[in-house]
Order: structure tokens, then C-alpha cells, then sequence
């Protein structure tokens, strides 16, 4: 059964490079949906989005149509960030209801919590001021505890030292796992 190593984190914390470096050294990956659904709203819409109870339905789904897509008998696959962290934004009790019934039938492996970035910067995709980007780091951690896990906090490091820690520790998850 394909290992599912989970990449999350608020904005600004440096999830995307560290899954580009994964996929560099030939790890398997899924990319985060959020932007590009965000991107498509913009393109669409050509408004300011307001992310609803439905526009975040569809954006779970989309999430976990990218995650079905990973192949039968790859060893270990990367999440840049996945359904569950739609409850560290504001969202309804359909929603909580929805996101943990999926929890069920999708686990994860390791949940890994990148640490917010010294320097923090808006951009067209990243809306939120540096107080509401610490806010969501620790809603996201709350949400995961709350699923049952116990979130690796990935240090604010070089991308080299972030990459050797993840790496560190999915070894020593897998070689665990081998004794077992």
C-alpha cells in the first residue's frame, strides 16, 4: 500500500518549494489544488473570491480527485497540503461532517507542519496579513490533533536542511514499519 506523507502548512511557510525539491529527487507528489482553484475563481469570475460553503465542497473534492489519481504500487507519495486543513479556514458543520468522514477512508502516514517562514510576503494567491498566516499555522495543527495525529513540526531551515529532516524522518518511519 502506497505510504502518504502529508505536506501541510499556513501560507508563507514553504510547502510548495519543499515538495518541488521532493519531486527533484524523483519522490512522487501531488500538488496543492487551492491556488490553481483560486486561480481558476480569479479567471473566471475576475471578482475578489469569497470562498463559500460550496466553492470550498468543490475545492475538497478537487483535492481529493488529484489524490486518486496517484498510481497502484508506488512506494510513497508527498500531499502538498490535502482536504483536512479546509478546517483551519472558516467553514460550516456540513463541512466538518464531509472532511471526517473522508478522514476515514484517506489516512495519512506522517502529517508533516512546515513552520512559518521568517520573511512573509502578500502576493495574488496569498491574501492573508502575517498575524492570520500565524493564526492558520496553529488552527492546521489543531485540526490534525484533532484527526488523531501527531504533527512533525519542520523547523524554519534551508530548503537542503528542511528536505534532510523530512527525509530523516519518513526513513525512520518506513524502517519502523519494515520491523513491523
Amino acid at each position: 500500500m502506497t505510504k502518504r506523507y502529508l505536506l501541510t502548512g499556513s501560507p508563507s511557510s514553504g510547502k510548495t518549494i519543499m515538495i518541488i525539491s521532493l519531486e527533484l529527487r524523483g519522490e512522487h507528489i501531488v500538488r496543492e489544488a487551492a491556488e490553481d482553484y483560486i486561480r481558476f475563481l480569479k479567471f473566471t469570475s475576475g471578482e475578489n473570491i469569497i470562498i463559500d460553503n460550496y466553492k470550498q465542497k468543490q475545492l475538497v473534492d478537487l483535492i481529493i480527485q488529484r489524490e486518486k489519481r496517484i498510481l497502484p504500487g508506488i512506494d510513497r507519495v508527498f500531499l502538498d497540503r490535502s482536504y483536512p486543513d479546509a478546517l483551519a479556514y472558516p467553514h460550516s458543520q456540513e463541512m466538518d461532517d464531509y472532511v471526517h468522514s473522508l478522514h476515514n477512508q484517506n489516512p495519512f502516514d506522517l502529517v508533516f507542519v512546515m513552520e512559518v517562514l521568517p520573511k512573509y510576503s502578500k502576493s495574488l494567491y496569498r491574501l492573508e496579513d502575517k498575524e492570520a498566516v500565524h493564526t492558520i499555522h496553529q488552527k492546521i495543527l489543531e485540526v490534525y490533533k484533532g484527526l488523531g495525529y501527531n504533527p512533525i513540526i519542520v523547523p524554519s531551515l534551508p530548503v537542503k536542511n528542511r528536505l534532510e529532516f523530512i527525509m530523516d524522518k519518513v526513513w525512520r518511519y518506513e524502517k519502523d514499519e519494515v520491523k513491523q
